[in-house]
């Protein structure tokens, strides 16, 4: 194992980034990604793909990269076997590897202590002290995922459905959603096999008519906005302490959150990437005694 040499590596389900840094530079690379629990033979193999590309861009061999202290944040990553599993599938030399909410955190509040709600395709909440993170939520959008894309999407094609019943009024929203989707039956066919992230793809259109005021629209963005709240109280979120919002998705619920949650709203300090290089600095110079 190379010391002073890092890597960290944020594989998702359509992006893994690996960083490596020696302290005097650091090299970056973004390919395709996979996650493990959907492929684990395509997420092991998109990671070494990236750590190769990375080796190549940054003129040092594979083998010099992979003894890099490493840490992996993988999506799909469910149990310890998952990450015993992945980790013998790839050269690095003793990474730790977990699932990706970690270096999330991490990139998100940087050194500070906070709070994070990771708004994306589905949901997480999670509390950091120090090096400690207790996380709640992100348990798909069958059981879960409260206030995700895929959560406002699905809540979006039933309120359509509702307001074609008219058991809600009609807006321009559940009008133009009946009629681009093509009518009640074209949505029933469509929810019957849709995936989250086909769900959040109408997420986007539903806060950006919720912010030029149509109801319906306001309606489920308040109800993502409760869960938030209700989340973060659970974690222990008193007034004066950061909540982060990171993502597009995030930043449309400023608006809905009470007010003194709005007062504690902080940028993130960084990408999922900058967290994953962190901790690999933190778990290893932790086993290292610094």
């Amino acid at each position: 194992m190379t010391q002073g040499a890092f890597i960290g590596v944020d594989c998702g389900g359509t992006t893994c980034r690996i960083a490596w840094s020696d302290g005097h530079r650091r090299v970056d690379y973004f390919g395709a990604g996979a996650n493990f629990t959907t492929d684990a033979d395509a997420c092991a193999g998109a990671i070494l793909d990236a750590a190769q590309k990375l080796a190549d861009k940054a003129k040092l061999s594979l083998g010099t990269v992979c003894s890099a202290q490493a840490y992996l944040g993988v999506a799909g990553i469910v149990t310890e076997a998952d990450a015993k599993a992945l980790a013998r599938a790839l050269p690095f030399d003793g990474a730790v590897v977990e699932d990706d909410r970690n270096a999330m955190v991490f990139g998100a509040l940087g050194a500070r202590d906070g709070f994070v709600a990771s708004i994306g395709t589905g949901s997480f909440f999670a509390r950091k002290i120090g090096a400690e993170v207790t996380g709640i939520g992100g348990w798909g959008l069958t059981l879960g995922d409260e206030a995700s894309g895929a959560w406002l999407g699905r809540g979006l094609l039933r309120m359509s459905m509702h307001a074609h019943d008219g058991l809600v009024p009609q807006t321009a929203l559940t009008e133009a959603v009946l009629d681009e989707m093509g009518g009640p039956a074209a949505i029933v066919d469509f929810a019957r096999d849709a995936l989250p992230n086909e769900y959040a793809r109408l997420a986007p259109g539903l806060a950006g008519a919720a912010e030029a005021g149509d109801p319906q629209g306001r309606a489920l963005m308040a109800d993502g906005a409760a869960w938030i709240e209700k989340a973060l109280l659970v974690l222990g979120w008193t007034e004066g302490q950061p909540i982060c919002l990171p993502g597009k998705l995030g930043a449309y619920y400023h608006h809905y959150l009470p007010a003194p949650m709005v007062a504690d709203l902080v940028e993130p300090a960084g990408a999922s990437l900058d967290g994953a290089l962190a901790l690999a600095r933190l778990h290893h110079g932790a086993e290292a005694g610094a």
